[in-house]
């Protein structure tokens, strides 16, 4: 699914967010968003997943049936466990229950948590639960994900482990775009890298042309 911005200008309460931004999204890519703090990020991924609607310039307009977004402050009930969240995800899908648990199991499985598939969310290590909402994603079956700075309570080893899963779903046929303040993971599995600073673009390419400092 392809996305495509094209001159992105953003204010809120009458501050200045994002300025006259352009750029594409290819399909079945895995595209970072990186920049300092109050570069404008996260907003403009509101923007992507419609949470944001009054701008001036051209958006590519998505459905909810075309998407998964996970903002930073996503969290499901407390008293769900891992595999009730997951299953969550299959709650618009026309399947038989049965064909959504043996899913529900596959989706833990590979994604690194089906050991976890009893505790409560809230039991859970960061690097758990964001693998776990992974997989609420992937049960949905949109074919692009949204995640806003999934990773940014999490050790390197767990960054690791995290990016090379959203890799393999990309390499899957699903297109990924994700916030993020990790440039050298960025660089190292995304398909394509998007600098914001100052509420403007500085960067827009392959990893390994990005040579920017924040």
């Amino acid at each position: 699914m392809k996305i495509s911005v094209t001159d992105l200008s953003l204010s809120l309460n009458g501050i200045n967010i994002l300025d006259d931004i352009s750029f594409d999204v290819p399909g079945q890519s895995f595209v970072c968003i990186v920049g300092p703090n109050g570069s404008g990020k996260s907003s403009l991924l509101g923007v992507l997943a419609n949470e944001i609607n009054t701008y001036d310039g051209i958006v590519t307009r998505l459905n909810g049936s075309q998407f998964c977004y996970l903002p930073q402050d996503l969290s499901p009930p407390p008293f769900l466990n891992v595999y009730e969240i997951v299953m969550l995800g299959f709650y618009a899908r026309d399947l038989q229950k049965s064909e959504k648990q043996r899913s529900t199991m596959e989706l833990l499985d590979f994604c690194g948590v089906s050991g976890l598939a009893g505790s409560t969310f809230t039991d859970i290590s960061e690097g758990e639960k964001q693998r776990t909402l992974l997989a609420f994603c992937l049960a949905q079956s949109k074919g692009l994900i949204l995640l806003d700075e999934p990773m940014s309570a999490i050790d390197l080893s767990g960054r690791q482990k995290f990016f090379g899963l959203l890799k393999s779903i990309s390499d899957m046929g699903n297109t990924l775009v994700v916030v993020t303040h990790d440039i050298d993971m960025a660089i190292k599995y995304s398909n394509k890298i998007i600098g914001i600073k100052d509420g403007r673009k500085v960067f827009d390419g392959a990893p390994d042309k990005f040579k920017l400092t924040f």
